[in-house]
């Protein structure tokens, strides 16, 4: 764990200056309501007076916490505490005045008024932001990620997007034994777990890798997504060309794609019309001449053009070697059909053809001779110029001997 104290050696250096930008904006996306938030706005940008003074008497003290949040927000500590102070006179129970007194205590470096304000905060329910925020940080720089990961837990469960709050989360998924924390609190299938691997667009190399290692160690402990679960996780892997942890992922949380190099070969997750959730899952070709039907024996197709189409294809990830490929293809006789031919290239629109021969009762198989030389390859099928339509299924890729 030398990595972990290290960093919660440097992170420990300023974290009361981490832990209040972490609280304020956490206890800003849960703000007491977005009518009082624009009357806040609108009121005190225009006359600088209280809000407290246009709302009734019982939404006295709400109305000073949105004040404070505002004051400390701009950065004025001092009228921060003021006004937290007076909320609490208004409502002593009432947690989000202790915690917006506690987060100016901090911003004016009182330590120790601010753990006081905080300890009583969370005496009154754990229902603040910032009260989550501040002993989640406190716990984390003392190393004591138990209950670091009941805090953070707590704290997404709140409000599940705060996860994209970067000054707060980003110290802790750069720390491998909070990510061990992370996985197992994403084990429980908590509220916040959709909003962790769909909200990825865009992170940071460095950040979505610890996203990456966060999702495997829940695999590891017997946890899945499913395929949907870590469909943009994947897709963003895919887009930067990191196609050996994309394909590692995939298999970890989609049940479809955790056997054979080919996934999902028994078209569970396909369906006719609809793109495939990631490169990994069947996509099918769209074209005016391609017929394509799903029913209980596998995919029906036919080709009423002049010119060989491609139907069907998926992202393979294979090292260098010997394959063997194997379908079956019938007509309406349930004779084997030779009009569907299997393609292979490191380009979808590039790929070379792999000499198909029958195998007996209409299955097929091709020999793959594959070099290696993209980390992802494409699997596609094409079905020649057909009247009637072909059965095809069970598409199976498999080391040759």
């Amino acid at each position: 764990m030398a990595g972990s104290a290290s960093r919660r050696a440097k992170a420990g250096q300023g974290w009361q200056t981490w832990a209040v930008a972490g609280a304020v904006a956490c206890y800003a996306a849960l703000a007491v309501g977005d009518g009082l938030n624009r009357l806040s706005a609108n009121r005190l940008s225009a006359n600088q007076l209280s809000l407290a003074r246009y709302v009734p008497e019982f939404l006295h003290s709400e109305a000073l916490n949105e004040e404070s949040l505002m004051a400390l927000s701009k950065g004025d500590a001092k009228a921060g505490e003021a006004l937290a102070r007076r909320a609490m006179q208004i409502a002593p129970l009432d947690a989000r005045s202790s915690a917006m007194l506690g987060t100016a205590r901090l911003m004016l470096g009182d330590a120790q008024g601010a753990e006081a304000a905080f300890t009583y905060s969370a005496q009154r329910g754990w229902r603040a932001a910032p009260t989550q925020t501040y002993w989640l940080q406190r716990a984390w720089a003392m190393g004591d990620y138990r209950v670091a990961g009941l805090r953070m837990d707590a704290l997404l469960r709140l409000h599940p997007a705060s996860i994209n709050n970067h000054a707060l989360f980003d110290p802790l998924e750069q720390d491998p034994a909070m990510r061990e924390v992370m996985a197992e609190r994403l084990s429980l299938n908590p509220n916040w777990a959709q909003v962790y691997t769909r909200d990825v667009i865009g992170l940071a190399d460095q950040r979505l890798a610890a996203r990456v290692d966060v999702l495997a160690r829940l695999a590891q402990k017997g946890g899945s997504l499913g395929c949907g679960g870590v469909q943009m996780v994947i897709n963003q892997l895919t887009g930067r060309n990191q196609i050996p942890a994309a394909i590692g992922l995939w298999r970890a949380h989609c049940p479809a794609a955790a056997k054979g190099l080919i996934g999902d070969p028994d078209f569970r997750e396909f369906h006719v019309g609809r793109d495939g959730l990631t490169e990994f899952s069947w996509n099918s070709d769209s074209s005016g001449d391609i017929g394509l039907r799903q029913d209980a024996r596998g995919l029906q197709v036919n080709n009423s053009g002049s010119l060989p189409a491609a139907f069907l294809r998926q992202k393979l990830v294979l090292p260098q070697g010997r394959y063997r490929l194997t379908w079956t293809a019938t007509g309406a006789d349930a004779q084997g059909n030779g009009a569907i031919v299997p393609y292979l290239g490191c380009d979808a629109t590039a790929a070379e053809a792999l000499p198909a021969t029958p195998n007996g009762k209409g299955t097929w198989q091709a020999e793959v001779n594959w070099d290696g030389r993209c980390p992802g390859v494409w699997l596609k099928f094409v079905i020649k110029p057909q009247d009637g339509m072909v059965s095809f299924a069970q598409p199976r890729l498999l080391r040759a001997n």
